[in-house]
């Protein structure tokens, strides 16, 4: 995965002690050249803030899940979270045993190591904050895409 460290340092330093940060993710996947992308967008009581990367291989599922872990790694461990998806699967299966799965088992971690509540939200419903994680996503994805098809000619 590609990821910012730049971007998340100024977020993990920018959420104050004993306050909530609200958080937006989206993921988006490109199945013909298997690729994901994801973004979020961070609300914290001063700024937002917005958090984006990619990488190879996965599924839509495993594009939202990414957005949602880097995000999560992107806070303090305590800290209070409002993490909003549009992902109903994740919503609905993240207290589930997944077999060990790696991205299944980091995202159990930092969930206990923080103060989750996690959220469903309709995607495109014309909330501006889940739109703007959704082009985010959209965006690294195409970036990608590009990288790969360049690295084609």
């Amino acid at each position: 995965m590609i990821i910012d460290e730049s971007a998340v340092d100024s977020i993990i330093h920018a959420v104050r002690p004993n306050s909530i940060v609200t958080i937006y993710t989206d993921g988006s996947y490109h199945a013909d050249k298997n690729i994901i992308g994801w973004g979020s967008v961070f609300l914290t009581s001063d700024d937002l803030y917005k958090l984006s990367g990619y990488g190879l291989g996965g599924s839509a599922t495993e594009a939202e899940l990414e957005a949602i872990v880097c995000a999560l790694q992107a806070t303090k461990k305590g800290s209070a979270v409002r993490l909003f998806t549009d992902s109903m699967e994740i919503v609905s299966n993240y207290r589930k045993n997944h077999h060990g799965d790696p991205l299944w088992k980091t995202f159990d971690k930092l969930y206990r190591e923080r103060f989750v509540t996690l959220q469903w939200i309709k995607g495109h419903s014309g909330n501006p904050y889940n739109e703007m994680a959704d082009s985010l996503a959209r965006s690294a994805c195409c970036d990608l895409r590009k990288q790969f098809e360049a690295s084609l000619q």
